[in-house]
Order: structure tokens, then C-alpha cells, then sequence
């Protein structure tokens, strides 16, 4: 029987292991929690362990059992909520989902809220399992985004190509790695020695803060990227509008500054994935020019050096498991006053699965968005989403560390008035 067996975890999982994405729509007709739980089994009993829902950790292994019966405890309820209640829900969602099965949904009223760990999943299985439940019929045909995403390329090739290409990069990468791995401080490099610093102690308090951008926002920012930035990809116009106001509320970013890269396409094909496969691209150059930024991007993906970071992330993981390394807990931490910024742009993915949701209410009252982990206490991480020709961003990091306010007041800036961040209001 399927839910006897036990499953190796699968290749490169390890960027973000233990760590969460709660993703979130509404108002949509999900049916109820028995229609959901129904959806979720039918899906996890359908595509099996490749599907990644169902498969429990075991604790005493490096293994994953599959067992899409047990969903009973995975759908919730939870009060009705507006849209000015996100904020506060997805920080109360967050800081209650360590006891929680590694996947599981919030009702709340005509909303719902998908939560994963990385080691099941990233936000665009998250929004997948969403489009699943918040479809108008469960009967409808089976569409292709219901499928897991295919695999391509072998790590080992990706890798091989990146070392003919860039052997002196590579080289530099490897060495950096090693280095790393044997000092003792695995720290990040430090900021300017004038940046403030503070003492922070105890458990991580992850906040959230969220807002939804409007049609008119959109298609400003859509003339003047076509005027100004003409050959600036959407998502390096993103990431320099998030620096642009993060510096406007006085939280300049420290570099460098990372783009979530997913790394799927460098997994066998017959991998099975039950794994977030993101690894960070430092980002160079001016910040605040979407055409540095895409430049930097491109060169990045160029040079194959992405698959060599996940790989090396493989290698690390694994060496820990098999020495016997316990996880780190909490300690005493010095923060650099200026955060490190990570964006993940969902709006690639969610965007093709929005026409399936069973939709309450009109275009202009929608809501689509991830909440991601921070990426450390000293950092704020951005994630992006699109609804139609609305940007969404929500923002997570520790409220010890960052001023809530000014946080919410950059992400609201970011998706109000993008156009005037970058310069193109007098």
C-alpha cells in the first residue's frame, strides 16, 4: 500500500528547509472544509508522492511517509476577516504554524490562507493547491496546473556548463563555500562599520505587512517602464521600486540584495520533489535602475551559476545530516540595522491559475498574496503577486528589529505610487 512506503527527501530542499510561505486569496467560493478536504485527497491520492501534498516527515530519518488520508487536521476554520485584518491575521498565522501538519489551509469566511513548509512546498504550489479549492465545481476537468511542475535538466549537466563557462567564477564560488563552512561564525558579510547595530534576543517574531496596488498604479508603471526602461524585465522593475521605497522610509538595504531563483529546471526528471528549490541571486549594481538590475539578472542566469548554488546547498545539507549536526537554536544575535532584502515575484505563476477561482466579488476587491519567512533577523523579505492589473506585496520580518510602521509604509508606497519611486514625477 502507497501510505506504507517511505521516501527519500528529495535532491535539493535544503535552501530553505523548515521554513513556511502562507499564500492567500479571497473572496472566493471554496465550499466549505469538507469540500476541501475532499480536493486536497482527491489531488495527493492522484499525483502520489511526486505530488509532494501528503507526505509526512518522519522525525527519526531523512525520510517523507505518504499519507494523503490524513487531512483531518489540516483544514481549519478560523473567524471572517477583512481586508484590513490581513496584516494581523498572516502575523498570528505565522506565529502559530510550528505545531502545525507541514500543509495545511485557514478558512476564514470567503477567504482562504494555504500554508506550506519549504520542505513540502514553495508559493507556487501553495497558490496551486489554492486554484485547487476555490475552484466552482470539483467535478470540472482536470487542468494543467493541478500537475506538478515538470523537471528539467540534470544538476550535474547545469553545473558542468557553468564551469566551462565561468571556471575562475565557479572556482571563486567553491572556495567561498569552503571557507564559509569552516569558520566558525557563518556570518554574512558585514555593512559599512558606520551602520547602527542592535542586540536582539530570544525567538524570532515574524510580522507581516501587506497592500494591494490598483489598476491605475499598474498602468502607469506599464508606460513608463515602456518609455523609460523599455528592455527592464518586470521583475527588475519590481525589485528597484522595493529598493526605491525602502530607502524613501529610511531602511536602506545592506548588500547584496537577493531575487528568489527557482531551480527546478536543474532536478532529474525523475526526482521526486518534495522541496522549495530557491536559491538567492545577489543582486549588483544600482539598485534603484531596473536596468542594472536586469543586466545582473541576465548575467546570473547566463553563467549557470544559480544550478551551482543549489547544488552546493545539496552538498552542505547532506554533510550536516550525515555528521549528525543538531539544529541551531535561538541565541543572542547582533542585527545590522539595515536589512537584507529578498524578493520573490509569485506574479509569473498565480497570474495563469486566477481565471479558475470561483470569485465573490468584483475585479477591484480582490486579494492575492504570499507571506514568506524572513530570510533571517536581519532582513526583510518582499514577495510580489498579481491579481489582473493589480500588484500585490507583502512584506515579513522580525517586529524586534524592524519598526512595523515603517515597513507597512514602504510596501504601501511600492504598490500606490511605484512611477513617483522611481523618479518619474516632478
Amino acid at each position: 500500500m502507497q501510505g506504507s512506503q517511505k521516501y527519500r527527501v528529495g535532491g535539493l530542499d535544503i535552501a530553505y528547509s523548515g521554513r513556511w510561505v502562507i499564500a492567500f486569496v479571497g473572496p472566493v467560493d471554496h465550499g466549505g472544509p469538507e469540500r476541501v478536504r475532499r480536493a486536497l485527497v482527491d489531488y495527493a491520492r492522484r499525483h502520489g508522492p511526486a505530488g509532494r501534498i501528503g507526505l509526512i516527515p518522519d522525525p527519526e530519518s531523512s525520510m517523507w511517509e505518504f499519507r494523503p488520508e490524513e487531512f483531518d487536521d489540516c483544514v481549519v476554520e478560523i473567524d471572517p476577516v477583512e481586508p484590513a485584518q490581513f496584516v494581523s491575521t498572516l502575523t498570528a498565522l505565522a506565529r502559530s504554524a510550528e505545531p502545525r501538519p507541514p500543509v495545511w489551509i485557514a478558512l476564514s469566511g470567503p477567504h482562504a490562507f494555504c500554508y506550506l513548509d519549504h520542505g513540502i512546498g514553495d508559493g507556487l504550489t501553495a497558490f496551486r493547491l489554492l486554484a485547487l479549492v476555490a475552484r466552482s465545481s470539483l467535478s470540472e476537468h482536470r487542468r494543467a496546473n493541478d500537475d506538478p511542475v515538470p523537471l528539467r535538466f540534470p544538476a550535474a549537466a547545469a553545473v558542468a556548463s557553468a564551469a566551462r563557462k565561468h571556471p575562475m567564477r565557479v572556482a571563486g564560488t567553491l572556495l567561498r563555500n569552503a571557507a564559509a563552512e569552516l569558520s566558525s561564525g557563518h556570518k554574512r558579510k558585514a555593512c559599512a562599520d558606520t551602520a547602527l547595530t542592535a542586540e536582539v534576543v530570544g525567538d524570532p517574531q515574524p510580522r507581516s505587512a501587506f497592500s494591494m496596488g490598483t489598476e491605475k498604479a499598474f498602468d502607469e508603471l506599464e508606460r513608463f517602464k515602456n518609455e523609460h526602461f523599455p528592455h527592464a524585465s518586470s521583475v527588475a522593475m519590481r525589485v528597484a521600486i522595493a529598493a526605491c521605497a525602502l530607502g524613501r522610509a529610511g531602511l536602506h538595504p545592506a548588500e547584496p540584495f537577493y531575487l528568489v531563483f527557482d531551480a527546478r529546471r536543474y532536478l532529474r526528471p525523475t526526482t521526486v520533489t518534495t522541496g522549495n528549490f530557491a536559491v538567492g541571486l545577489d543582486l549588483s549594481g544600482d539598485l534603484r535602475c531596473p536596468t542594472d538590475i536586469t543586466a545582473s539578472i541576465r548575467d546570473h542566469a547566463a553563467s549557470g551559476l544559480p544550478a551551482l548554488a543549489v547544488a552546493l546547498h545539496s552538498a552542505k545539507s547532506r554533510l550536516r545530516v550525515a555528521l549528525g549536526k543538531p539544529r541551531k537554536s535561538p541565541a543572542p544575535q547582533t542585527i545590522n540595522a539595515d536589512p537584507w532584502v529578498t524578493v520573490s515575484d509569485l506574479s509569473g505563476g498565480p497570474a495563469g491559475l486566477i481565471d479558475s477561482f470561483a470569485w465573490l466579488a468584483p475585479a477591484e476587491d480582490r486579494n492575492i498574496g504570499a507571506f514568506s519567512a524572513p530570510a533571517g533577523r536581519d532582513a526583510i523579505t518582499l514577495t510580489y503577486g498579481l491579481l489582473g492589473r493589480r500588484v500585490s506585496l507583502t512584506a515579513s520580518f522580525d517586529e524586534g528589529v524592524f519598526d512595523p510602521e515603517l515597513v507597512a509604509s514602504a510596501v504601501a508606497s511600492a504598490v500606490e505610487d511605484p512611477v513617483g519611486l522611481l523618479g518619474g514625477r516632478r
